[in-house]
């Protein structure tokens, strides 16, 4: 990154590579001696330069109703390298992810009072209700990741569906001879009629979610902090949320934990998630019908988002891709081949 353009960024700053982002780029910037440290995004497709304003909203949204987040700076345009890019300077909060806490040996009671906490944030979130289904857009709610003159949906089940048919439009832009992790593009394309057919029988639940609700859609543990004094920090990575059902948010996690070694370990400790989650907000008798068709959402959005990349992202070059993008591929084929019986951070009343 040529630093001597535009960004505003001394001589004398630390950068330093964040992980996690598929479409964008993160980094750390630190200067001694005391100024606060901060996070740089950057944005190189330019139609995702709406998601800067996108965060700002959020952001406000969550600063009324007391969920910590990370606090926006400053915005703008920059030429990198050769290429206009947009730019986004927030606060960093210092301070492990709930993913680097839980790979340790955390104590319990900070265990439990984290997972509270966390219950309480989401439970918090998922009471901002909206008057539509679909992605938020700094004005308006959009039906169509892609498409702008879609609007929103008035049920979940037509955003749903809408959701189904960009995967498969996507699908049919991808390299079919790439191979990620021994899985190969045509994999992708041969499997889906499988999930077209699994989306097909098990999408009924999805009509008794009656109204939509702020839906952060990318939850796993790597975009939570743990702060200094061991309590929740903040929720960051704002750019995927949605009006939705918020309940996906709970299924991603549980999509998350099987990627991880300390799954049991979090699951010891999901009465207190439920605790804090369940003073705001009671869970649907439906989800564990829901459950099916977002663990299968979630991992294959994964796989699609991944796949369509261009060959010199710099996600190839972590180590860690081939293995999750495998991880992923397997967890849709036993999703859509068996019934799901996972445990999982919370349970309906019906099991």
């Amino acid at each position: 990154m040529n630093r001597e353009l535009a960004l505003n960024i001394s001589p004398d700053t630390v950068v330093t590579p964040l992980s996690g982002g598929i479409t964008n780029i993160n980094f750390r910037l630190h200067r001694e001696p005391f100024s606060p440290d901060e996070v740089l995004t950057i944005l190189p497709d330019r139609d995702t330069w709406w998601r800067i304003k996108k965060d700002y909203l959020i952001e406000d949204i969550l600063s009324t109703i007391d969920v910590p987040h990370s606090r926006k700076i400053a915005n703008g345009i920059a030429l990198v390298e050769g290429r206009y890019v947009a730019f986004l300077k927030k606060s960093f909060i210092d301070g492990p992810t709930f993913d680097e806490f839980f790979e340790g040996n955390p104590n319990n009671l900070v265990a439990e009072r984290l997972m509270f906490q966390l219950g309480e944030a989401l439970g918090r979130m998922h009471g901002v209700r909206f008057d539509k289904f679909g992605f938020i857009r700094p004005k308006y709610i959009a039906g169509s990741e892609y498409r702008r003159n879609v609007s929103g949906f008035n049920s979940w089940e037509e955003f749903m569906d809408m959701l189904m048919t960009e995967r498969e439009e996507t699908l049919n832009t991808i390299p079919r001879d790439r191979d990620i992790g021994g899985i190969t593009g045509q994999d992708l394309i041969n499997v889906f009629p499988k999930i077209g057919e699994f989306y097909s029988r098990n999408r009924t639940p999805l009509s008794s979610v009656k109204s939509p609700f702020l839906t952060h859609n990318d939850m796993r543990f790597g975009n939570i902090i743990v702060s200094g004094d061991e309590n929740l920090g903040g929720i960051i990575d704002l750019e995927a949320c949605l009006a939705g059902d918020p309940e996906m948010d709970i299924v991603q996690i549980d999509n998350w934990l099987e990627f991880t070694k300390y799954k049991d370990r979090v699951l010891s400790y999901r009465d207190s998630f439920k605790k804090g989650y369940m003073k705001y907000r009671e869970i649907s008798g439906d989800y564990e019908a829901k459950r099916k068709i977002y663990f299968m959402i979630r991992s294959l959005s994964y796989l699609l988002a991944v796949m369509s990349l261009p060959e010199n992202s710099e996600l190839f070059s972590q180590p860690t891709t081939e293995g999750y993008f495998k991880k992923h591929f397997e967890l849709l084929m036993e999703t859509i081949e068996t019934t799901i019986n996972k445990e999982g951070i919370i349970e309906s009343e019906e099991k």
